[in-house]
């Protein structure tokens, strides 16, 4: 038979959503600061509980939860034992790719406040890879040890992020990997989705001082995770969502409500970090209360199944439209009866052309041979190389001047590296028209929003008027020279090391094995500007993309 990743309907008996905590390390600011660990957890045979200590009142608070990792530090005692990347992908990942594999629709997501370590957990680093990177490995691994003829695995990807209420799709023009088994008849077919996400640090933007685009783009942030929450609370108290607030828990309805649910609540140890850790506690406290109904989607026909799952929506929907129309034209429910109709009326013709979207693509698959499948797939690889532009992921890689990414989480900082060939690099915002050469789509970029010119051995960066760009604390007015060890900051979140290989010797020299980090780049920028950063939206650190 043959198993595809991607989405049918069914029915099941509902299961509660499975909720992990996981407490990182000290951060470079936490350090300096003299933090301490309010922190601590215990972990059962079945179940865990974790506590936080107040830092003021020093009350402990009790939280219990399903799993509780504890990757804060290996040698000190009472505070719970050590989990590294692989037992986090063997206790949370493993499970959740199995499920998929029975034909169960998957959704597992990281919380968390900005530098919580969200995205260590789902996407790691390049020697210590997380959940998401684990996944696709033992996926194709599975799919190389296949010995069974009969059985045929596709994979269809998916990388979105989503933009000030926006969707876009980071591999261009590729809509799914198609699906047909190139030979006999298909017996079986196992579908399910598998959402892998990891989430937007909510934006405190009364403290940034946040304003025109850069505030619009953090309220955003702050409107996804909100529903998110919200729709969490309805599901919590046996009430129906509203997934239509925004665009994240639209993409997540499917697994929020026919699939398997697994929460990883990334938590700071810190006490200067008392207030957001509580509150991310309290988050996942409460969507362990939800249960959703998880069935295995698993058909004979294909096209038969996707035809009744069309139907039987259709009819869902119809039935509640009727039920609305039938109330206002008693006239029992007014204005607010009227306007849930409206709303009604155009969720179903969303739905039907959503449905009839999905079921002709699922047809063009069924259709489409094996060879125009490979195509497909080559086509899907050469989008992603020029996707990643100048990006390398190991030093070896690059020999040139360079950018490296600092971040929060000392972990992912320096993982991405971005080279300046000889001549003009364009940085700035997906421009269709003029493309730059490298694309970052975050919080305060805009459009042809800096430039680098390598020529005669000197690298020079200059800003756009529009563009929001610090060199070692100031704001670039002006072209400057950039020199080894110099930080550099582009629009709100991209914070970066310049790296000069061979002109050592012409940068800031710092103590042997030492370096410049992104608490010290923020702080000097702090520093000039009276002690408020310019760089508003929480921190968080070049993650060298968008956020997803």
């Amino acid at each position: 038979f043959f198993r595809s990743l991607h989405l049918t309907m069914g029915d099941g008996e509902g299961e509660a959503v499975k909720v992990a905590v996981r407490m990182r390390c000290f951060n470079g600011r936490e350090t300096k600061e003299n933090a301490t660990r309010i922190v601590r957890m215990e972990k059962f045979e079945k179940g865990s509980n974790t506590f936080i200590k107040d830092p003021n009142s020093g009350q402990e608070k009790k939280f219990v939860y399903d799993y509780s990792f504890q990757t804060h530090s290996k040698t000190e005692q009472g505070i719970g034992e050590w989990a590294d990347q692989n037992t986090v992908f063997d206790t949370l990942g493993r499970p959740v790719m199995n499920s998929a594999l029975e034909g169960k629709n998957v959704c597992l997501f990281a919380y968390g406040q900005t530098g919580a370590g969200k995205s260590y957990s789902m996407l790691g680093k390049q020697d210590d890879p997380g959940i998401i990177p684990r996944t696709c490995d033992a996926i194709f691994e599975l799919i190389d040890n296949n010995q069974d003829a009969s059985l045929t695995y596709v994979v269809e990807i998916q990388v979105v992020e989503i933009y000030c209420e926006m969707i876009n799709d980071l591999l261009a023009d590729r809509k799914k990997w198609p699906a047909k088994h190139s030979s006999g008849k298909i017996v079986e077919t196992v579908t399910a989705r598998l959402n892998l996400v990891d989430l937007a640090g909510s934006e405190r933007t009364d403290l940034a001082g946040t304003s025109g685009t850069m505030l619009k783009e953090g309220n955003a942030i702050n409107l996804s995770l909100s529903a998110l929450g919200t729709c969490i609370k309805a599901l919590s108290e046996g009430k129906k969502p509203n997934f239509r607030d925004s665009k994240l828990t639209l993409l997540l309805q499917a697994s929020m409500t026919n699939g398997k649910v697994v929460m990883i609540a990334a938590l700071s140890p810190a006490s200067i970090c008392y207030d957001e850790t509580v509150s991310t506690l309290r988050f996942a406290d409460r969507i362990k209360q939800v249960k959703i109904k998880a069935a295995k989607n698993v058909t004979t026909d294909p096209v038969a199944e996707m035809k009744k799952a069309m139907e039987e929506e259709r009819a869902k929907l119809q039935a509640e439209i009727d039920a609305l129309r039938s109330r206002c034209t008693d006239g029992g429910g007014g204005g607010a009866d009227m306007a849930e109709l409206q709303d009604a009326l155009q969720t179903q013709a969303e739905a039907a052309a959503s449905m009839k979207e999905e079921f002709e693509r699922r047809m063009r698959e069924l259709e489409e041979s094996a060879e125009e499948r490979q195509q497909r797939a080559q086509s899907i690889n050469e989008m992603q190389s020029i996707a990643l532009g100048g990006v390398a992921l190991t030093p070896e890689a690059v020999t040139g001047p360079h950018l490296a990414n600092l971040h929060e989480d000392v972990r992912l900082a320096e993982t991405l590296l971005y080279e300046f060939k000889e001549g003009t690099t364009v940085i700035g915002r997906s421009d269709k028209e003029n493309p730059p050469t490298l694309e970052f789509n975050g919080m305060g970029m805009v459009k042809n929003h800096a430039q680098v010119v390598f020529e005669n051995g000197t690298v020079t960066l200059t800003a756009n008027t529009n563009g929001r760009v610090f060199a070692n604390g100031q704001p670039v007015k002006k072209p400057v020279e950039l020199k080894h060890n110099m930080r550099v900051w582009l629009g709100n979140n991209y914070a970066f090391r310049f790296v000069f290989p061979g002109k050592e010797d012409e940068g800031e020299k710092f103590d042997e094995g030492e370096k410049p980090d992104y608490f010290f780049a923020e702080q000097e920028i702090a520093e000039a500007c009276g002690g408020a950063s310019e760089v508003a939206g929480g921190g968080g650190g070049a993650q060298g993309g968008p956020t997803k």
